[in-house]
C-alpha cells in the first residue's frame, strides 16, 4: 500500500498516525470545492454588498461623533451626558455584539444580515426624531448592537466562501471601503455642521443634526434588500450536516460565476461528508415548544464558550484578544487622539470628550460651538494615512506571514508613540506630524491584518462565537476608556507604545493561514 505525503510530512496509509492525517488531509476538499466555483459574478457582487455593509458602518459611526455635540442644541445633555451617549452605545456594541455573533454560529450568518440591518435602519433613522435622553440611549444601545454584528458577520460569510488565495486580498479590501465612508461623513459634516449651528434659532431648518442623522441609515436599508440574493454559508451548511443544501449552493456560484448550468459542476456529495468538524456542538433536534427552542440554543452557545476556552483555542483566543484591546480605539478615536496632541502643547492632560469629540458647545443653550473648519480638513487629512496603511496592507497581505506583518506593524507603531512623547517639547511640528503620519498608517496595516487573522484562526463550528467574545472584552474596557479616560499626553503615549511593543512580542505565538485552508 503507497505511502501518502501529507502537509510534507510521510505517512502510512493505515497506520495509527496515518489515519489522522489522511482525514486532516481530505478536509481540504471543501476548499478544492470551493476553487472549483471559480471566482465571478456572485462572489463581485457579495464583495461588493459586504463592501456597502462596511461603509455604511462607517458613515453612520463618524456622523455620530460629529451628531452627538449638535444632540445638545435640542435635546438636554450635559457634558457628562455627551459622554455617556458614547458610553452607552459601546455597551449596546459589547452586548448585542457577543449575542448576535454566536446566534450567527447557531442559525447561520445569512439570516441574520437582513435582520441586523433592518435594526441598524430603524434603531439610526428613530435616534433622528428623539427629543428625550432616555429615548436617545435606548436607540444607541439597538444601533450598537447591530451595527457591531453585522460586519462581522458580513465578514465571517465572505470569508467563509472565498477561495484561499483570494481571502486576504478581498478582506482587506472591505476595511478600505470603511476608511471611504469615513471620508465621505467627516465631509457631509464639515458642510452640514456649521449651517446647522447657523440655523439654530430660524423656524425651518433645513441643515441640522437630525437630517445628518437620518441620511446616514440609507445605506443600511439597501443592505437588508440586497441581502436576500446572497447564498447560505458552505462551510456552515457543512457543519450543520446538510450536505445536499450545500451541493446545490456550490452548483449555484458555480453556474453565476461562469454562465453555464449548474448541473455541469461535478462533485459526489459524498466528498463533503466530514469536512468541517462540529466539535460536538451542533444539535440537529426537534424542537416542539419555545421553551425547548431557547434551551437549545443556551447549551449550543455554553458548548461554543466552554470550547473556547478549551487548551485548544483559549492560548490564541487570549493573544488575539489583547491584540484586538491594542487597535480597540478604532480608526476615529485614532485620529482624534492624534490630532489633539498636535494641537495641544508640551505638559497637557487629554481627556475623554478630547478623544470621542472635535469639539462638544461650551452653551448647549445657545448652542455655541466654535469649531474651525481646519478640524474637518485635519481630520480627514489623518485619514489619508489610514488609507495608506490599508494599500500596504493589500499589498504584503498574501506576500509576507500575517504575524510578521502584525509584529513590524505594531513595532514601528510602538517605536512612533515613543518618538512622539519625547519630542513634543521641541517644538519641532513638521516632524511630529511626519511621526503621527506614521504611526497611523502601520496602526491601520495593524488593525486591518488582525481583522483577517481572526476569521482564518477559529474553526466554523465557534467563529462568530469566538470573534463576538473578543470584542465583547474589547468593547468593555472601551466603556472605561470612554467614561474615565484622563492622563496627561505623555503619559497616554507611552502606555501606548507599551501595550503595543507587547503585541508585537506575543505576535509570534499566533497561527498562520496565509495561502493555507482556514482553521476547521
Amino acid at each position: 500500500m503507497p505511502d501518502v505525503v501529507c502537509n510534507d510530512r510521510i505517512v502510512l496509509r493505515g497506520g495509527r498516525w496515518g489515519v489522522f492525517r489522511i482525514s486532516r488531509r481530505e478536509s481540504n476538499n471543501i476548499e478544492r470545492a470551493i476553487l472549483k466555483t471559480g471566482f465571478g459574478l456572485y462572489h463581485k457582487f457579495l464583495i461588493g454588498l459586504a463592501a456597502l455593509c462596511y461603509f455604511s458602518e462607517a458613515v453612520i459611526l463618524t456622523t455620530l461623533t460629529f451628531v452627538i455635540p449638535l444632540m445638545a442644541c435640542d435635546i438636554p445633555l450635559s457634558e457628562n451626558m455627551i459622554v455617556s451617549v458614547n458610553v452607552v452605545y459601546s455597551i449596546g456594541e459589547a452586548l448585542g455584539g457577543l449575542a448576535f455573533c454566536a446566534m450567527s454560529d447557531i442559525f447561520g450568518r445569512k439570516y441574520l444580515i437582513p435582520i441586523l440591518s433592518a435594526l441598524i435602519f430603524t434603531s439610526t433613522l428613530a435616534c433622528s426624531f428623539v427629543h428625550g435622553s432616555m429615548f436617545l440611549f435606548i436607540f444607541l444601545v439597538c444601533l450598537g448592537s447591530g451595527l457591531s454584528a453585522n460586519t462581522i458577520i458580513m465578514k465571517i460569510h465572505v470569508a467563509e466562501i472565498l477561495p484561499m488565495y483570494k481571502r486576504g486580498i478581498y478582506l482587506v479590501l472591505l476595511n478600505m471601503f470603511w476608511t471611504f465612508g469615513y471620508f465621505v461623513s467627516t465631509a457631509m459634516a464639515w458642510g452640514f455642521s456649521p449651517l446647522a449651528v447657523r440655523y439654530y434659532n430660524k423656524d425651518a431648518r433645513f441643515f441640522t443634526w437630525r437630517v445628518m442623522c437620518a441620511l446616514s441609515s440609507i445605506f443600511s436599508i439597501l443592505i437588508g434588500c440586497a441581502s436576500n440574493l446572497i447564498k447560505p454559508s458552505v462551510r456552515f451548511l457543512l457543519y450543520s450536516k446538510k450536505y445536499k443544501e450545500a451541493l446545490v449552493t456550490l452548483k449555484e456560484v458555480y453556474a453565476i460565476n461562469n454562465s453555464k448550468n449548474s448541473e455541469d459542476f461535478k462533485l459526489n456529495e459524498t466528498m463533503l461528508h466530514n469536512q468541517i468538524n462540529d466539535y460536538g456542538i451542533y444539535r440537529n433536534l426537534p424542537i416542539r415548544v419555545y421553551f425547548e427552542h431557547v434551551c437549545a440554543l443556551l447549551k449550543t452557545a455554553h458548548s461554543a464558550s466552554v470550547m473556547l476556552i478549551s487548551k485548544k483555542f483559549i492560548f490564541r483566543f487570549l493573544i488575539i484578544s489583547y491584540m484586538k484591546m491594542i487597535t480597540s480605539s478604532g480608526i476615529i478615536i485614532v485620529c482624534m487622539w492624534m490630532y489633539k496632541l498636535i494641537q495641544m502643547p508640551d505638559g497637557c492632560y487629554i481627556q475623554n470628550t478630547d478623544i470621542l469629540y472635535l469639539e462638544i458647545p461650551d452653551n448647549p443653550q445657545n448652542c455655541t460651538l466654535k469649531l474651525e473648519s481646519h478640524a474637518y480638513r485635519d481630520t480627514l487629512l489623518l485619514g489619508i494615512n489610514i488609507l495608506a496603511g490599508q494599500f500596504l496592507a493589500i499589498i504584503f497581505v498574501d506576500k509576507i506571514c500575517r504575524k510578521y506583518l502584525i509584529v513590524s506593524a505594531c513595532t514601528v507603531c510602538g517605536m512612533s508613540n515613543f518618538a512622539f512623547a519625547f519630542i513634543r517639547n521641541l517644538n519641532l511640528h513638521s516632524l511630529s506630524i511626519g511621526i503621527v503620519s506614521i504611526y497611523l498608517i502601520f496602526f491601520s496595516v495593524l488593525n486591518t491584518i488582525i481583522d483577517v487573522v481572526i476569521v482564518e484562526i477559529f474553526p466554523t463550528a465557534i467563529r462568530g462565537t469566538a470573534i463576538g467574545e473578543a470584542h465583547f472584552f474589547v468593547h468593555v474596557i472601551l466603556v472605561f476608556i470612554k467614561k474615565y479616560f484622563e492622563m496627561p499626553c505623555r503619559v497616554s503615549l507611552l502606555l501606548a507604545g507599551t501595550f503595543t511593543e507587547v503585541a508585537a512580542i506575543l505576535a509570534f505565538f499566533l497561527p498562520e493561514f496565509k495561502g493555507r485552508p482556514m482553521m476547521e
